[in-house]
């Protein structure tokens, strides 16, 4: 009974053109659509860190017609179904690798993403991999855009405690972080964070999810 009204509750607030979509629901949404108007009309090189089905990529593509954009993921399925959404965006390139290793060169890119996706990793080891080779790979004067579900948030420590209970299709742990456990590793691995952007409701640090922009000073 409690699947079946959570898969119901899913669908009312899902857009209809991201229904049966594994990166669909509300804040995920709202975080592709908060990062995705940070940047427009940009002819520089971006990549998004586990691109998943290219939700967030399409937005991106749209709002920088003159970037050339990369999307990274380890899952060959989910790269098979991001091919299928975005087969008409010439400047989109999709490639089978790990995000947390990538086998990009240093320096490739001066917009970094990865969204949707600390919750999935599977300790806070793999989210300062994650830091760490953004870093890597970023320009000097790169800009590292990511997102975190936020521990401080009630709601999320209630939804991610009892998850398997009514999703029986979730296979990946659910991690809710603090703002400053990520600050304090930003800061550690050379990145000047530019700003901390609460997303959903509330719009403060008991926000639902939080989005991170953080700068490659040197």
């Amino acid at each position: 009974m409690i699947n079946i009204l959570y898969n119901a509750i899913r669908r009312f607030i899902t857009r209809k053109e991201e229904q049966n979509q594994y990166s669909g629901g509300l804040w995920p949404r709202l975080v592709r659509e908060e990062a995705a108007a940070l940047f427009k009309g940009e002819a520089s090189r971006m990549v998004e860190l586990g691109c998943g089905e290219g939700l967030f990529l399409k937005k991106l593509a749209a709002n920088n017609p003159g970037a050339e954009i990369y999307g990274i993921d380890s899952w060959p399925d989910i790269l098979s179904a991001a091919r299928k959404n975005l087969s008409s965006l010439a400047n989109v390139r999709l490639l089978n690798e790990n995000g947390l290793s990538t086998g990009r060169e240093a320096s490739s890119f001066f917009r970094c993403f990865c969204l949707n996706t600390t919750l999935n990793l599977a300790s806070f080891d793999e989210v300062e991999k994650l830091i760490v080779e953004a870093y890597r790979i970023l320009e000097r004067r790169g800009t590292f855009v990511f997102d975190i579900r936020n521990a401080a948030n009630p709601l999320i420590n209630i939804q991610y405690r009892f998850a398997r209970l009514y999703d029986k299709q979730i296979k990946v742990p659910l991690i809710a972080y603090t703002a400053g456990r990520i600050r304090s590793a930003l800061e550690r691995r050379g990145f000047a964070l530019r700003r901390v952007h609460p997303v959903g409701f509330p719009r403060n640090r008991f926000a639902p999810a939080i989005l991170f922009i953080a700068e490659k000073e040197t």
